[in-house]
């Protein structure tokens, strides 16, 4: 079961529309989920593509967009039941295949950058760029969140 929209949705160039949810999806963040990624097809059939796992991929997705192959990208945030404290609490971005398969490109390191917040965008050369909260070993030091920066993942 997947719940709450959670962000805008994007097409790919079949029409496909995709999107994440806050909750739904597994028996984490407290039994709720801890989000999905989805797609729509232009005859109305529902796939989940991905249930996301703190402990695994983080929570929490933001909005997703396609690249030119029609691979959807997104960011995961921490679920706000988990501390930055394991490797992928702090969030990550990712691929997702059109079969659903996930790859996870970057964890976010609490050292380096937390919480990624906002949807990516990708150049004419498939770099991702977005933007983080900040930097803390514990997200609940809020002088450590007003930090924030942006980010860039290279094309592979």
């Amino acid at each position: 079961m997947w719940t709450a929209p959670f962000s805008q949705v994007v097409f790919d160039t079949s029409g496909n529309l995709y999107g994440t949810t806050y909750v739904g999806g597994g028996a984490g963040c407290d039994g709720y989920g801890c989000g999905t990624a989805f797609r729509l097809a232009p005859d109305g059939t529902e796939t989940v593509l991905h249930e996301f796992n703190p402990d695994i991929d983080g929570g929490v997705a933001s909005a997703l967009v396609v690249d030119k192959a029609d691979n959807p990208y997104g960011t995961t945030n921490i679920y706000s039941g988990y501390q930055c404290n394991s490797p992928t609490n702090c969030g990550t971005a990712f691929m997702l295949a059109p079969d659903g398969t996930e790859t996870v490109l970057h964890t976010f390191q609490a050292q380096s950058g937390v919480a990624p917040n906002g949807p990516l965008c990708i150049d004419k050369a498939g770099n991702l760029f977005g933007t983080m909260a900040g930097t803390s070993a514990t997200v609940a030091t809020a002088a450590n969140l007003w930090a924030g920066a942006i980010f860039e993942i290279e094309a592979r």
